[in-house]
């Protein structure tokens, strides 16, 4: 009975997700109002291992995205995610790529991940936890940024080059220090 209710709820999302989600439309949702904390979510990592969606408040901003191994613009984006993984991890930025992938497209994750070798996290949402929290309109690609004290700040639906400067700009303002602390 559960099985079939998951497998039934895998395929109302991916549906979703073709009807809506997955598309190079680039559209900034821009600096959110009153900066909602990121909900305390651990999802699996591509071993098995839990990660905490909020394991980096305090430390610096946390970058959260959604993406599918089907989704074009979404693998364009990880080239944008690693380099800013590679240029601000350093001084706090933690990013973590979330899968949508369902079952039946699980193992071209880790064959993905694996080929790319991106430094960054990635982790999967076999629940639709996170997707139902963050995302209910499964926009695909869609990121959250957020800053050290677990607010989201800043959301973007869609991937163009042209965003990059802007969710570099936003990042580099997250690790700057708080004014007299």
């Amino acid at each position: 009975m559960h099985t079939s209710r998951s497998n039934a709820r895998d395929a109302l999302v991916v549906l979703a997700l073709v009807a809506t989600g997955c598309s190079g439309v680039d559209r900034a949702d821009g600096p959110t109002s009153g900066g909602a904390p990121l909900p305390d979510i651990a999802l699996p990592d591509l071993r098995g291992r839990d990660v905490s969606l909020r394991a980096n408040v305090g430390k610096g901003p946390t970058l959260v995205t959604f993406w599918a191994t089907w989704c074009s613009p979404c693998k364009d984006e990880h080239q944008l995610l690693q380099r800013l993984h590679t240029e601000y991890a350093s001084q706090g930025l933690s990013i973590v790529a979330i899968s949508v992938d369902g079952p039946q497209t699980r193992a071209e994750v880790d064959s993905y991940v694996s080929k790319w070798r991106y430094g960054f996290k990635f982790v999967v949402d076999p629940e639709t936890r996170a997707v139902e929290a963050l995302n209910p309109k499964t926009d695909m690609p869609f990121y959250l940024l957020v800053d050290r004290e677990g607010r989201i700040v800043h959301t973007r639906q869609g991937y163009s080059p042209a965003h990059g400067a802007d969710l570099e700009a936003s990042v580099r303002a997250l690790l700057r220090p708080a004014a007299g602390k």
